[in-house]
């Protein structure tokens, strides 16, 4: 996607957070603990950084993953993945 970038990871020991750019469900995001707007100004731009707990759902994490792709990704390939769940 030409140097669009729609998560950024980092594990450090047992400390594993990761940004999402989220459009729509920034706020649901921002209400699980652990979770802030994203630092170096992308907070504002709709980045949210999550630290997940070990009673967080994965499919709601890999929903969040999804939504920030789907952000950035250009409309040709958009709908190919419309094409895909049919």
């Amino acid at each position: 996607m030409k140097g669009k970038t729609f998560v950024f990871m980092r594990l450090d020991g047992d400390d594993l957070s990761f940004s999402v750019k989220l459009p729509h469900s920034r706020s649901k995001a921002l209400a699980l603990p652990g979770s802030e707007p994203t630092h170096y100004g992308l907070g504002a731009k709709g980045w949210v950084t999550l630290r997940p707990k070990a009673r967080t759902s994965v499919a709601q994490l890999l929903s969040f993953v999804d939504e920030s792709y789907r952000a950035i990704a250009p409309r040709r390939v958009l709908g190919v993945l419309k094409a895909t769940r049919n």
